[in-house]
């Protein structure tokens, strides 16, 4: 009895003892797990549950799923001191946990910061006019350049988007009056194209006409409105207008 009671007492101070010294962490499988012991990285923990010491030990976790990181309206200059408010999307992940962990102290921050600097030094080299013109290159050097310094802090972009381009009221205003300009320009052009081709038409069936004189007789004969009705030739005058009587069917 005295055994079984000494023995429970030393089962109860090592688990106390445990309890106070282990710390029992879970890594998901959608996380990273940086395991860190004595201050120093030792390395990155797979998705389990781990028991540690609490006092040598410790654990940063961090996200591992793909992210959108929002950078709203960033006021900005184009190379012809246009301002303009820019807000970009950038989809990104971790891809290198200790790198983003270790060589920056806030990874999402110094992310913010590198698009922010790109988007005012792109912006800032192309005039309003091509840049408006040519919205899609600028998607392609933002998310190019982004990239590369992106990769510095152990993150994979996957892409950078424009998400909104706003003007001041009446640069916007005047935008939109060379817009309906233009689209009256164009309209204006294809109605003269249009005569242009009836025209050309009308010239080219006078010529036929003038070149053979039975084609006018005929062309004469197709325009008498002959709903439900039969036209009869009386007689013929190779020199004039065939005279015709109409009879009623």
């Amino acid at each position: 009895m005295w055994n079984f009671g000494l023995l429970l007492l030393v089962i109860l101070a090592l688990g106390a003892a445990a309890w106070l010294t282990l710390r029992r962490t879970t890594v998901y499988q959608y996380q990273h797990a940086l395991l860190f012991r004595d201050g120093r990285f030792v390395k990155l923990l797979e998705p389990g549950i781990y028991w540690l010491w609490k006092l040598s030990s410790r654990v940063d976790v961090l996200d591992a799923r793909p992210r959108v990181l929002t950078i709203p309206g960033q006021e900005v200059l184009s190379s012809d001191s246009v301002p303009l408010k820019i807000s970009l999307l950038v989809r990104f992940r971790i891809d290198d946990p200790k790198v983003a962990q270790l060589a920056f102290e806030d990874y999402l921050q110094a992310l913010y910061a590198h698009a922010q600097t790109v988007l005012r030094k792109l912006v800032g080299e192309t005039p309003i006019e091509k840049l408006l013109e040519n919205r899609a290159r600028l998607d392609e050097a933002l998310d190019s350049e982004v990239k590369t310094l992106a990769a510095t802090l152990g993150l994979e972009v996957a892409a950078v988007t424009i998400k909104d381009i706003m003007f001041p009221g009446a640069l916007k205003e005047a935008f939109s009056q060379v817009v309906r300009a233009r689209q009256q320009g164009l309209a204006s052009l294809e109605r003269a194209r249009g005569e242009s081709a009836a025209l050309r038409k009308l010239a080219n069936t006078a010529r036929q006409l003038e070149n053979n004189p039975q084609l006018y007789k005929l062309r004469l004969l197709q325009s008498i409105d002959g709903a439900g009705s039969v036209i009869v030739q009386l007689g013929a005058d190779p020199g004039g207008v065939i005279p015709a009587r109409q009879e009623q069917g």
